[in-house]
């Protein structure tokens, strides 16, 4: 199961929300992607992870990916231990993927935070020899981190302006967060009325950044392997 983009996401609707554009416009260049949610949500104010799994599985189908897997690691119980490592590790020699796709570090959520650091040292430890696992060692080319609250400069925007609608598609599929009537009781960021709003805008700024209408940030922590320059900005 060679995978060339293995995207993780804390909870369900995270890949959508931070690099949804990216894994469209993988997925219709004829790339094999692939999405691993480590949680199902269930602590959401909004739904509960019945109705989530209902969502995420038809945001897979606008997405165009071949595979989505939820780890069920527990919604707020996140922790970078040797058990959720392993895991994590054995899901990445299970798919083979040549890139991975996770969540920045430096959050205002700390089950990103964990989260992050979980797929990292995962990333490191799926190429150990001696780990006892089911799958053979594999090492990933490169692993990116995407921004989910916070802004930090990013190492490279991807273009998602001729997916951006289908992205917002897939937004849209998890009805139960963004397009549910709210009460006057709700007040927490994600429960606004203008979330869908507040998400377009962002892709407009990282967008205005490299002069197109949509972008998607991505940050690389290690150096970059480029073997032809010309083809990185074709």
């Amino acid at each position: 199961m060679n995978f060339d983009i293995l995207a993780f996401g804390t909870h369900p609707d995270d890949i959508e929300l931070c690099v949804g554009g990216i894994l469209i416009k993988a997925s219709k260049a004829g790339q094999k992607v692939g999405v691993v949610d480590l949680t199902q949500g269930e602590l959401g104010s909004r739904g509960d992870e019945k109705i989530r799994n209902k969502e995420a599985i038809l945001a897979k189908e606008i997405l165009g990916i071949k595979i989505r897997e939820n780890l069920s690691l527990g919604d707020g119980k996140l922790y970078d231990n040797y058990q959720n490592r392993f895991i994590v590790a054995d899901t990445i020699r299970k798919y083979k993927p040549k890139i991975i796709l996770a969540p920045f570090e430096k959050d205002r959520h700390p089950d990103h935070v964990a989260a992050s650091m979980i797929i990292e040292k995962a990333n490191f430890d799926a190429r150990l020899k001696k780990l006892e696992s089911d799958y053979p060692p594999h090492a990933t080319n490169q692993i990116l981190f995407y921004l989910t609250h916070e802004y930090y400069s990013p190492t490279l925007i991807v273009d998602i302006s001729e997916v951006f609608f289908e992205k917002m598609r897939a937004i849209k599929a998890y009805d139960s967060q963004f397009c549910a009537p709210i009460s006057s009781e709700e007040c927490t960021p994600i429960g606004i009325s203008n979330y869908i709003f507040h998400i377009e805008s962002r892709m407009r700024f990282y967008g205005s950044l490299i002069n197109v209408n949509y972008g998607e940030p991505l940050i690389s922590k290690y150096p970059l392997k480029i073997i032809n320059l010309m083809r990185l900005f074709s």
